[in-house]
């Protein structure tokens, strides 16, 4: 009895410290926020001339907390890695709530064909399973992104990155070996639908 007792402590300690991870002050978030507006747009929502930078306004806190981690320790490689640097815990978490807490922009129009095959796509290889119907991530588990509305470009570097094996920090290491079977056109195919969504 005192055993169960015991790992039932554990879990719950455990389980309210994951619940913790996720709240941080977005207030504080905003005003570490500055240097992050140049690459990431003020909203969040991310630049016409920086397609590449991933859009950050209305992610999950938990996935925003680890991908700063992420790239912040070498396990996902990113030219921002030295701003996280000078950050404390309480900051990043802060960065993430505050970035999570902003509405995230419209999706971008796309060809009306790649966006059709980019769907069709997406629903064969069952995506939606993690993502969401239409990729808006899985905000119960916190940890699934959203890729619904990211922008195209980034999208695409995102998984060829995966699929080269560059980029390696999801949160089950099965996106290099998913992406290993997935054509250039099925990726330019998939940014277009999400995208525009």
């Amino acid at each position: 009895m005192r055993l169960s007792n015991a790992v039932l402590s554990v879990g719950l300690a455990l389980g309210l410290v994951a619940g913790l991870a996720a709240a941080g002050d977005a207030r504080l978030g905003e005003q570490v926020a500055g240097a992050c507006a140049d690459c990431h747009g003020r909203e969040g929502n991310g630049r016409n001339d920086k397609p590449g930078v991933p859009r950050l306004a209305g992610q999950s806190e938990a996935y925003l907390v680890k991908q700063m981690f992420d790239i912040r320790h070498g396990r996902r490689q990113h030219g921002a890695a030295g701003g996280f640097e000078p950050l404390t815990l309480v900051q990043i978490e802060g960065l993430a709530a505050h970035y999570a807490h902003l509405p995230r922009g419209a999706g971008t129009p796309g060809n009306v064909y790649a966006v059709a095959d980019g769907r069709r796509y997406f629903e064969e290889r069952n995506c939606r399973l993690c993502h969401g119907v239409d990729g808006e991530g899985n905000l119960q588990d916190g940890q699934i992104p959203r890729l619904g509305g990211q922008g195209r470009q980034y999208l695409i570097n995102a998984m060829k990155d995966f699929q080269s094996g560059q980029r390696r920090n999801d949160r089950d290491g099965v996106k290099p070996f998913f992406f290993s079977s997935v054509a250039d056109q099925d990726i330019e195919a998939l940014a277009e639908y999400l995208s525009s969504r």
